[in-house]
């Protein structure tokens, strides 16, 4: 009979907790400890083994390997032998082992749902998730992240939201994403999140098309400001005249909504300020990039360079053939080209004839 102080474990743990599998887990295994001690008590001094034999005997008992070169020949030895180990010791480590597999489950599970409690540090958090082509996007800023050459590569990315209605795609967690089920905009949530540990906090914006969305982005980077004082928070704002209001918050960067650009979310972390950058070159106003089309050849880029920004034209990014677009090219490039991407003031902006006059010009005096 199995002695009554003896944790009795049911066979179904699906209501219990992980801390009471754990306590359930640690128990057994001072028992398990105390029955080992024991039987190798009984080994020494009725079976007049040294310590080293009759830890081997404990052991290959317990275990149920029992290679036989050992055994207990004494009434009171093999009576030791039937009470401690085969009655109370392998019914325990067959407990014990039933609950450890229990919990691997469960936690696996909680994982799974994102019920499981991250402790993380030095992590990135992102706050919600875009509504459109959600896996392709964190698909997309993760594998920017990891195939980067700074220290964002090998950061933890952790994803609050309750959107995951079927638990975290096997995609992204194959990326090594962590998951927690919770409202983002919980103060109980971003604390259990460690959002004061993050270096980098991604308000994303829910809803693209909605003016609401930034009241909640904005609330989302004063909670995270409140909490983390040296973490770069990155938010994402619909509306233009937001921007002023969600910076005075908290906020470092502030995008537009980037649901079909994901690398230049991941560009704004890699380095901060590029992101303002292309995000000028893709628009009307100030600065644009103009394609000049323009039969040019055999010119080595750097004069290329030269002559633009000497005659006002400005900042030469790339230039196609007929083939494929080269942009940035090294200074030695020998360019034969149909068509010049330019960099240029709106307002400086010069025609397409006189490009190709100031270029004609130049090549007549070399």
């Amino acid at each position: 009979m199995i002695p009554n102080s003896i944790p009795r474990v049911k066979a179904k743990t699906n209501n219990m907790s992980l801390v009471a599998i754990k306590y359930q887990i640690n128990k057994l295994t001072l028992w398990i400890a105390v029955i080992i001690s024991l039987h190798i008590l009984a080994m020494r001094y009725f079976e007049n083994l040294n310590y080293f034999e009759a830890i081997w005997l404990t052991l290959s008992t317990i275990t149920t390997v029992g290679y036989g070169d050992l055994s207990a020949a004494t009434l009171l030895g093999r009576l030791s032998t039937i009470i401690l180990l085969y009655v109370g010791g392998i019914y325990v480590v067959a407990q014990t082992f039933g609950l450890y597999l229990d919990y691997k489950n469960l936690k696996h599970r909680k994982i799974y749902s994102g019920l499981w409690e991250w402790k993380l540090k030095n992590h990135i958090v992102m706050l919600n998730i875009p509504q459109i082509n959600t896996v392709w996007f964190l698909s997309k800023f993760a594998q920017q992240l990891h195939s980067s050459s700074c220290d964002l590569k090998n950061k933890k990315i952790l994803i609050i939201t309750q959107d995951f209605t079927n638990g975290l795609p096997k995609t992204l967690a194959d990326l090594g994403y962590y998951y927690k089920n919770a409202l983002p905009n919980s103060y109980k949530t971003l604390v259990d999140a460690h959002i004061s540990d993050a270096s980098h906090i991604i308000a994303i914006a829910k809803n693209t098309q909605d003016l609401l969305s930034d009241a909640e982005v904005f609330d989302l980077v004063h909670r995270c400001r409140e909490l983390n004082q040296k973490a770069m928070i990155t938010a994402e704002i619909f509306d233009d005249p937001n921007r002023l209001r969600v910076l005075r918050a908290g906020a470092n960067i502030v995008l537009r909504p980037l649901t079909a650009y994901p690398e230049m979310l991941a560009r704004a972390l890699i380095a901060p300020g590029s992101e303002s950058i292309l995000e000028k070159v893709f628009t009307s106003g100030g600065d644009e990039c103009v394609r000049y089309n323009i039969n040019l050849e055999k010119l080595i880029w750097i004069d290329l360079v030269k002559t633009c920004m000497m005659h006002g034209i400005g900042m030469p990014l790339a230039f196609a053939d007929n083939k494929s677009t080269f942009l940035n090219p090294e200074h030695d490039t020998w360019v034969t080209c149909s068509a010049l991407y330019v960099l240029v003031k709106e307002e400086h902006m010069l025609s397409e004839a006189e490009v190709r006059k100031i270029f004609s010009t130049n090549l007549v005096e070399q």
